[in-house]
């Protein structure tokens, strides 16, 4: 668990086999800072939402190359978005 900044309080990293991944609930993987927070400690970053806000969501490509770092997000409504760098 990774906390502090403005974005979420804490953050948490799961261990699957050999894959560390970095879970984002809803808008906290817009943010930067959280993926700052994250990169250096995951494999890939993972998300569920509620909403599907593609203007929002496309975001996440630009942070992926940023960071360097896979990233996927289930919503609600079953829609699957992901990209790697």
């Amino acid at each position: 668990v990774y906390g502090g900044g403005q974005e979420g309080d804490k953050i948490k990293v799961f261990t699957l086999s050999r894959l560390r991944l970095g879970l984002l609930v809803d808008t906290d993987i817009l943010f930067a800072g959280n993926w700052k927070k994250l990169a250096p400690h995951v494999d890939a970053i993972v998300g569920l939402a509620l909403s599907c806000g593609e203007n929002e969501f496309a975001y996440l490509s630009a942070l992926s190359v940023r960071y360097g770092k896979p990233f996927a997000v289930a919503f609600e409504d079953g829609t699957l978005l992901w990209g790697k760098p």
